[in-house]
């Protein structure tokens, strides 16, 4: 036989502040600062190159559909990956942002922040690489709709290409839903 507990907050003996908050669609909301969801993208192994002084977007196998359990938390963005620089240029990296499943209004999430995730001098070697973290956080949700994320990239200065994924590195986007 199943028992069943009805209850919408969780609070510690002898204490006045809630612990836990449960939400009607079975939700459970920690306290501030508390993790209540993360979706992730596939994880790539695969190269993606550009020359394009335009973003455009890395793949859209780094697609995340999100859909916020609360209007009032943050949502951690985080794309890792490995990148590669020619010499003498600059690779910029952005998260975009749609409502729309065929990302036919993204708009980027904070512009401009992320124009030289990577750049290099003149080296002997003629190029640069190495694993990074593009993170950011995003609070512009005011529904529980969902939210479409992807990186974006360009060749913001150079002569050289820009590259993801370049020798086997994996790739991934991860989104973090934080309580507030």
């Amino acid at each position: 036989m199943a028992s069943i507990l009805n209850v919408d907050k969780i609070r510690a003996t002898g204490s006045t502040n809630d612990a836990l908050q449960v939400q009607s669609n079975g939700f459970v909301i920690p306290k501030a600062g508390g993790i209540i969801q993360v979706q992730k993208s596939s994880t790539q192994f695969s190269n993606n190159d550009t020359t394009s002084s335009s973003y455009a977007e890395v793949s859209s196998n780094y697609r995340v559909a999100f859909t916020p359990v609360t209007t009032s938390s943050y949502l951690k963005l985080d794309f890792y990956f490995h990148g590669v620089v020619g010499d003498n240029t600059r690779m910029g990296v952005r998260f975009y942002v749609s409502s729309n499943s065929d990302y036919s209004s993204a708009s980027v999430v904070t512009s401009g922040s992320f124009d030289e995730a990577l750049r290099t001098g003149d080296f002997s070697s003629g190029r640069f690489f190495g694993r990074y973290i593009l993170s950011e956080f995003y609070t512009a949700h005011t529904d529980t709709s969902t939210l479409y994320f992807t990186p974006y990239f360009n060749r913001g200065a150079g002569s050289g290409d820009v590259r993801i994924g370049d020798n086997g590195g994996p790739s991934f986007v991860m989104i973090t839903e934080i309580a507030e």
